[in-house]
């Protein structure tokens, strides 16, 4: 699977099986560029979503230390405790 093809299946899900998705990847870290490149889309599908995904990225770093879910008016990313 090319980037293409990772960001049309992530962009094509919903917000919550996104989440669902990144919720998969917490506390695994191992790295490798396929990983990188979907981290990357992961996060670009909740952005172009319209999800605020500050609580996890910032321009240089994604963080997958702790599970996340959808604030309760549904714009933003929240950690779980």
């Amino acid at each position: 699977m090319d980037y293409q093809d990772l960001k049309d299946y992530v962009s094509a899900l919903d917000v919550e099986a996104l989440i669902e998705e990144f919720n998969k990847l917490v506390g695994n870290n191992a790295w490798t560029s396929a990983r990188a490149a979907h981290d990357i889309a992961l996060v670009d599908a909740l952005v172009n979503k319209g999800i605020d995904v500050s609580a996890i990225c910032n321009n240089s770093s994604i963080s997958f230390s702790k599970e996340i879910a959808l604030s309760e008016d549904g714009t933003k990313i929240i950690i779980c405790d």
